[in-house]
């Protein structure tokens, strides 16, 4: 199974992760590695690179071009069998918990990015 890495500024990721438990229940193999100001760019990467160790995995960080989404680009160059998506909110991430059995790492990417695009709407009359 592809684990799932939540890497955000702050509590976003964990509060992801309850936030899915609370609608899915129970979910293996997904993280929520947060950023703090005292932690180093190196120290975050460090974090993720020993959860996902050599397996495959799908990392969502929540906005692009900061310290998550940067460190996770990275991660991504030096590992074959990691992909990542930004842009981190509820459905895409709950999309991508109830897919990943059903898809390769390739395809979970494409789809969570594809739906997540459908799914912002104006809610305006």
């Amino acid at each position: 199974m592809v684990k799932i890495v939540l890497m955000s500024h702050g509590p976003l990721a964990k509060a992801m992760i309850d936030s899915i438990e609370m609608l899915y229940g129970a979910a293996q193999d997904l993280y929520a590695v947060c950023l703090y100001p005292e932690d180093s760019a190196e120290e975050y990467k460090t974090k993720v690179l020993n959860i996902i160790k050599n397996d495959e995995a799908l990392l969502i960080t929540d906005i692009l071009g900061g310290t998550p989404c940067n460190q996770a680009f990275q991660i991504i160059m030096e590992n074959q069998n990691v992909k990542g998506v930004t842009g981190m909110n509820l459905g895409m991430t709950l999309d991508a918990v109830l897919q990943r059995e059903y898809m390769d790492l390739t395809q979970l990417c494409h789809e969570i990015t594809r739906s997540s695009m459908v799914t912002e709407l104006s809610l305006e009359m």
